[in-house]
């Protein structure tokens, strides 16, 4: 039986499990971690364990073959989770920090592709504006063009 298994739909639980996963996903959005004390904060409760809740978007996202996104929560001493497998991390095992970068990477990969338009596309896409720009009255045209510079 999974954890989250043992939730009824009507205990509100449900929206602390929405609120988690959407703090977790705008962290691994900006390729950044959070620490406990900071996800304690954002969620309204102690920031120290357990956090049985992060077990539980951790099951679901590799269940739904994505990534671990529980792993952008990390202890602030040490940069790294707090659990791996199931027991205590072990930041001097390099084999555990090794599986862990990767993993993270593995997350800010997924879920913060990097995406670039083909060259040709950027120069249609370039040709179109200063297009757009030409059928623009002066006035109107240097205003976007001092927008773009950063002029004010």
């Amino acid at each position: 039986m999974k954890y989250s298994d043992q939730f009824t739909p009507g205990d509100g639980r449900g929206r602390v499990f929405e609120v988690l996963r959407g703090i977790l996903l705008s962290r691994a959005r900006s390729g950044k971690t959070i620490a406990f004390p900071q996800l304690g904060e954002r969620m309204g409760r102690p920031p120290h364990g357990p956090w049985p809740e992060l077990d539980v978007v951790s099951e679901e996202e590799l269940s739904a073959g994505r990534p671990d996104l529980s792993l952008v929560v990390v202890s602030p001493q040490t940069g790294y989770p707090a659990r791996w497998d199931g027991r205590p991390f072990n930041p001097g095992n390099p084999e555990e920090v090794a599986a862990f970068k990767s993993g993270l990477q593995a997350v800010f990969d997924h879920y913060r592709p990097i995406r670039t338009a083909p060259p040709e596309a950027r120069q249609r896409a370039g040709l179109k504006h200063r297009l757009l720009l030409r059928r623009l009255p002066l006035h109107q045209r240097q205003r976007v063009l001092h927008q773009r510079r950063g002029i004010q």
